[in-house]
């Protein structure tokens, strides 16, 4: 598909530039509100009231000012910098051939393009043939997963279990006629400009998406069969969820994919769950790939007996009961600190009884041959006797059976020509893994590491410099800083504030507020508040030089597991989430408390990238999984039931950063009403300082940013240009400080701050973004 292709007549040289007839048309015609929701929608424009004023200002250059029609680029682009100064803070990158682009898709229609496209290609196609789309910008995917969301089924184990009449409200095809579904072959890859683009300008990269066409394995409502699936041969065995070997053959640029639109077939790369065990992948017209000669097979066999020697205790017959005490294990310990003779007594005590040894940074994907398999050999011989003594024998039996398995499923993907890289990635070996790495995590002793390690973290403090150096304009002055935490951005303004200024503290946190208990006792210019800092304007009484904000969650609570606030199972603990573990419900019991509407709305707001429907599947599923096995009680519980839905998402590699953390940030923000308190904190913080006093915000997920623009927008003054480039009659609804009666408005000191590669490299919970706002007079 030709998605993403310059128009003709839209040329990058301004100079040139001169829109074709159809957009030209549609410039004359389109009204402000039209070509403002064109600017979001397309444009990558989440500013409702920028979108807005860049609308005002091209409408009233081509109806009031007698300039005519928007005909050349030079024409638009004098129009967008005569409000450079509204977005070059914000929207440092934001540019004319972005906004231009925005209006071209809107005028040539080219989403009902794209569709129409996409269900014609759809329909011609053969059961099980392919189609390949490259994408340029982020509507287009949009659009793609659109239209792949509409031909999907229930792919995820949570998704299944969701009631059938939900399932048809959730997943249209379900309703459908449609003979066929869509699925998307493998998580789409980043193309480089010169692979998948012959000849295009510019060095703009591409997404690779593959789709595929595949037979339905749910009836229509309303069909016989009703929502019930199809019975497969391998259920029917009692082989339980169907399974289809997944394929490899994404080629890795464009051009090879000409030459042949039907991929070859590919070795197994672990399975999903469409089609029975063992059924062959594609339409069955793949080429076929010859089998490996004799002398291949027993140079093959030979190289696999060999390794498998090697690791010959990893093999030891899982059904075979181990029958070693935690005594040996003991033995086995105390031989480990015994120099070389103690190795050697620790392999024939593993002969003897079954039982691997442990060591928490195995990683069977680094082996390879005959001297990996001895390098796993000595790296178990590194015993730490507190996992041994408290590992079971089925634990044991367990442990050396998916090992077993890892190796086995090593050598086969190694066989069949996949590179190291694309076997970590195989569903298999992944989830074996996982396994793996849970039974590391099982003991008090290694809780008690872990909770150690937490302890030990020094609490490094974001931007610190930074923040201290744009919010402390008066040594003398008053200050507040709304999130104490640890007390890390308070001791730093402390150090820079002479004996006559003062500091006050907020925070809801009862430990927090305890070690500032202890930093009032020291610094008589210190008090610390134990409120929300949303109600700052009630206890707050005097006029204030500066307000620091450092948003979202303190290290130290991440690192507590009684709190609930990290997704790393290795910090397992009660599902809380609350900041103020006295107040209100934990994510436990609110859970059990809400329907499934509602809980679509918390994941939605917050969740910015699970497009609809996905918040509302999501929802349903694990409020089905709730009702069938009993409340959530841990963090550990949640997130397993969380990445099950990981199959619904376009790459599902991405479920921690896509998935989990942004579900458990949406709980947190609702949970603390981080929402309302930090709009309730930022319209008394400004009504408490002083003119020209400053408040400095530290943001670290998409919503905090979201709502401070809008707070500025809504707050901000139009600069002389602006004034120029839009109608009077306007200017009071496109900026709505003209209008109200607070006596004050707020501009942007600096661009939004990031930290340096230095900072995020030493901390790598840094990555965040410092505003710096400013009272001003009207």
């Amino acid at each position: 598909l030709p998605v993403g292709e310059d128009c003709p007549g839209w040329p990058g040289q301004w100079s040139e530039y001169a829109p074709s007839e159809v957009c030209g048309k549609w410039l004359a015609q389109v009204d402000v509100e039209g070509m403002a929701e064109a600017l979001i929608a397309f444009g990558s424009l989440n500013d409702n009231l920028l979108a807005r004023r860049l609308a005002s200002a091209v409408v009233y250059r081509r109806d009031k000012r007698g300039g005519g029609p928007i005909s050349t680029y030079e024409d638009f682009r004098q129009v967008v910098e005569g409000l450079k100064g509204d977005f070059e803070e914000s929207h440092p990158h934001l540019d004319c051939g972005q906004l231009l682009r925005a209006l071209r898709v809107a005028a040539r229609d080219e989403i009902l393009e794209l569709r129409n496209s996409l269900s014609k290609i759809f329909g011609d196609l053969a059961m099980g043939s392919r189609c390949s789309v490259l994408t340029y910008y982020p509507w287009e995917a949009q659009v793609l997963r659109d239209f792949l969301h509409l031909h999907e089924e229930p792919k995820s184990s949570l998704t299944k279990s969701i009631s059938a009449d939900r399932q048809v409200e959730l997943y249209p095809l379900l309703q459908s006629p449609e003979p066929f579904a869509v699925r998307q072959v493998a998580p789409p890859t980043w193309q480089l400009a010169s692979e998948a683009r012959v000849g295009g300008s510019g060095s703009r990269s591409a997404m690779l998406h593959v789709l595929e066409k595949c037979p339905r394995t749910t009836a229509p409502v309303g069909s016989n069969d009703g929502l019930r699936t199809r019975t497969t041969e391998a259920q029917t065995a009692g082989a339980g969820v169907s399974k289809r070997p997944g394929t490899q053959g994404i080629p890795c640029s464009i051009s090879s994919f000409e030459s042949d639109l039907t991929p070859p077939a590919a070795p197994s790369f672990g399975t999903t769950k469409s089609d029975p065990e063992g059924a062959p992948c594609g339409n069955g017209n793949e080429k076929a790939v010859a089998p490996p000669s004799a002398s291949a097979r027993w140079d093959l066999q030979n190289t696999l007996c060999a390794k498998l020697a090697c690791c010959s205790f990893l093999f030891a017959a899982s059904s075979t009961p181990s029958t070693s005490s935690s005594g040996a294990r003991k033995a086995e310990a105390e031989a480990t600190s015994g120099g070389s003779k103690g190795k050697a007594g620790t392999k024939e005590a593993n002969a003897s009884t079954n039982k691997p040894t442990d060591d928490t940074n195995l990683d069977t994907n680094d082996v390879d041959g005959v001297d990996g398999a001895t390098e796993i050999l000595e790296k178990n011989s590194k015993v730490k006797s507190e996992y041994l003594e408290e590992w079971t024998d089925e634990q044991c039996a367990l442990y050396e059976a998916l090992k077993a398995k890892l190796m086995a499923r090593k050598l086969e993907l190694s066989t069949q020509g996949m590179s190291l890289q694309q076997q970590k990635k195989d569903p298999q070996s992944v989830a074996w893994n996982n396994e793996i790495s849970a039974l590391h995590r099982l003991g008090k002793k290694h809780a008690a590491q872990v909770e150690l390690r937490c302890r030990k973290r020094v609490h490094l403090p974001v931007l610190l410099l930074e923040s201290v150096d744009h919010l402390v304009t008066d040594p003398k002055g008053k200050y507040v800083d709304c999130t104490f935490g640890r007390g890390g951005h308070t001791r730093a303004i402390l150090s820079v504030l002479s004996s006559e200024g003062s500091l006050q503290a907020f925070d809801v946190d009862p430990s927090a507020v305890s070690v500032g208990k202890a930093l009032e006792q020291e610094d008589h210019r210190f008090e610390i508040l134990h409120h929300p800092f949303g109600v700052i304007e009630d206890v707050v009484q005097e006029s204030l030089d500066g307000v620091l904000m450092d948003l979202g969650v303190s290290s130290p609570q991440l690192d507590d597991r009684s709190r609930g606030f990290s997704i790393k199972g290795k910090k397992d603990g009660p599902l809380d989430l609350r900041m103020n573990q006295q107040v209100g419900l934990p994510a436990s019991k609110w859970l059990e408390t809400i329907t499934a509407k509602e809980f679509a709305w918390v994941i939605a707001s917050t969740c910015y990238r699970l497009e609809t429907p996905l918040p509302e599947r999501l929802a349903e599923g694990v409020l089905a999984r709730q009702q069938r096995d009993g409340p959530f009680e841990t963090t550990k519980q949640l997130v397993a039931t969380i990445e099950e839905f990981a199959e619904e998402l376009s790459d599902p590699s991405q479920k921690r950063e896509m998935l989990v953390h942004p579900f458990f940030v949406s709980i947190r923000v609702f949970l603390n009403r981080e929402m309302q308190q930090l709009d309730a904190a930022l319209q008394g913080i400004f009504r408490r300082l002083k003119m020209h006093g400053r408040c400095v915000i530290i943001c670290f997920n998409r919503w905090e940013m979201a709502a401070l623009r809008s707070f500025i927008r809504e707050n901000e003054l139009p600069t002389e240009e602006s004034r120029n480039a839009l109608p009077t009659d306007q200017l009071v609804k496109l900026y709505p400080a003209l209008s109200n009666n607070k006596g004050f408005a707020i501009r942007q000191v600096v661009r939004p701050v990031r930290p340096t590669a230095e900072e995020l490299k030493t901390n790598q919970r840094s990555k965040s973004l410092m505003f710096v706002l400013e009272k001003i007079s009207r």
